[in-house]
């Protein structure tokens, strides 16, 4: 029953069950004292309990009078900075295969078996809280004071607090054995517990305590962020901002509708086609922009649109599991000062070329040029260069959609990425998603083992050995 059943009527209902001879036991820890529910339970020599873990005592009272004794395998585990109560499938057995939160780590695999003492028969001896201190974290002059002030204080026992203390018994782990990511970072207290010695992005992890952005590129955090440089990156938690001063000029102001397409299908096709890509991304842009946006309002529309938003960690990437925020602050300015680099972005309309970075160079510190075209034709004579007089050009125009794409597939050179996507700003300079001698080394963002294929031998699988700069063949399959 949920409060958003009750009704005016509803005392009513509370006299009907009980004359129903129903007892109604109710757990909702949401509750209060004198609630319809508190009054339904009352009415009906019913049970309100208000905890959904821990109300097993409660409940074994209410049915058989008194509390049976029922083993009930509860540890209070010892975390990083604090205690928590927890409760086993099974009580802990040395080598036991009881896996509470199935995520195929034992219960016994997730203690730290180092501080606790295995008995002849496999039970599992716990130490105290304060043998486990004076153990483990030895002394320090904090502790010290803090006991000389606690001298004299006592409970309503008598008990002083070093004797409290010694009637704890806690359980240490290395990772939370009722939940598969117990420190609530996105990655699992699989990859968390140990590090295998391979993938150096889970050496720095641990299972106890959260893992950001933050805490595991503490370098970027650290970064001193110069006035000379367009760009810099703040980092709070998981949220990741990207900070750039952009100089906008060049056909800029020219009205993108007139400068690019906005129909890539026909009505008939349209109609033909329920789906068209494309044209539907193109009528996201004019639903946003309407029709009056210039070629800046577009191309700041790309970078933000297809840039900001939270990513899920993969395999290839940062860490599995952990989701990072992503962020861009622009700010266009229009006359910077004569020493201060820049990230310069130049629009051409009315010609085509291949749309590029210019004097390329992927450290932060540096001037970074951008030149964006109206269209891009299959001329040899157009590579990299402007073709305004090319006669194909009108025929080729980018769409809204394309154009976005396209800068915002350069801004990813601005902000560090090389074609396919690494990151150079890891080791501050280019990086290389294929290897090739010992020059183009494989990035260091990319952290698990890659097979490669070749066009000569499309049957047959390849991995780059550092050692010998060379791809070795790993297998081939049958035709």
């Amino acid at each position: 029953i949920g409060d958003s059943y009750l009704s005016n009527y509803s005392g009513g209902y509370i006299n009907k069950i009980a004359n129903a001879n129903i007892h109604c036991c109710i757990v909702e820890p949401r509750t209060q004292y004198g609630s319809w529910y508190y009054k339904l339970s009352q009415a009906t020599n019913g049970l309100l309990i208000y905890n959904y873990t821990f109300f097993s005592e409660q409940a074994l009272n209410y049915i058989y009078g008194y509390v049976p004794d029922v083993p009930i395998p509860r540890y209070t585990m010892i975390l990083g900075m604090s205690i928590k109560t927890i409760i086993l499938k099974q009580e802990l057995k040395a080598n036991g295969t009881t896996d509470t939160d199935a995520d195929t780590l034992t219960d016994w695999e997730e203690v730290n078996q180092a501080k606790v003492i295995v008995n002849s028969d496999g039970s599992v001896q716990l130490p105290t809280y304060k043998a486990y201190i004076d153990q483990y974290e030895g002394r320090w002059p904090f502790s010290e004071k803090w006991e000389n002030r606690f001298v004299n204080v006592r409970d309503a026992n008598g008990k002083t607090i070093p004797n409290i203390l010694s009637e704890i018994y806690v359980l240490p782990v290395l990772s939370d054995p009722t939940k598969v990511d117990g420190d609530n970072d996105g990655i699992l207290d699989t990859e968390e517990i140990s590090w295998n010695g391979v993938d150096e992005r889970y050496k720095k992890v641990g299972a106890l305590h959260k893992d950001t952005v933050e805490t595991l590129f503490p370098e970027i955090k650290k970064q001193e962020i110069s006035e000379n440089s367009p760009s810099y990156i703040t980092i709070n938690d998981n949220d990741v901002v990207l900070h750039l001063d952009v100089v906008i000029k060049g056909d800029k102001d020219n009205l993108a509708i007139d400068s690019l397409k906005t129909k890539v299908i026909t009505e008939e096709e349209n109609e033909q086609q329920e789906e068209n890509e494309e044209q539907q991304e193109i009528d996201n842009i004019l639903e946003r922009l309407g029709e009056d946006f210039t070629l800046k309002d577009l191309a700041i529309d790309g970078i933000m649109k297809r840039w900001n938003g939270s990513y899920d960690g993969n395999k290839y990437e940062f860490y599995e599991g952990l989701k990072v925020n992503f962020k861009v602050d622009l700010r266009t300015i229009s006359k910077p000062a004569f020493f201060v680099n820049r990230i310069e972005l130049d629009f051409r309309d009315g010609e085509c070329g291949v749309s590029n970075q210019t004097r390329r160079n992927e450290k932060i510190n540096c001037n970074r040029y951008v030149t964006i075209y109206s269209t891009y034709c299959d001329a040899d004579g157009h590579e990299g260069k402007s073709g305004k007089g090319c006669q194909e050009y009108k025929d080729n125009l980018y769409s809204v959609a394309i154009y976005e794409g396209v800068v915002a597939h350069e801004f990813g050179h601005v902000f560090g990425l090389k074609d396919m996507y690494s990151e150079a700003f890891s080791e501050n300079t280019r990086q290389y998603y294929v290897p090739n001698g010992k020059i183009y080394k494989i990035s260091k963002a990319i952290k698990s083992s890659v097979e490669y294929t070749s066009d000569k031998d499309p049957l047959s699988k390849y991995i780059w050995n550092p050692s010998t700069y060379k791809f070795e063949k790993v297998f081939q399959t049958k035709k």
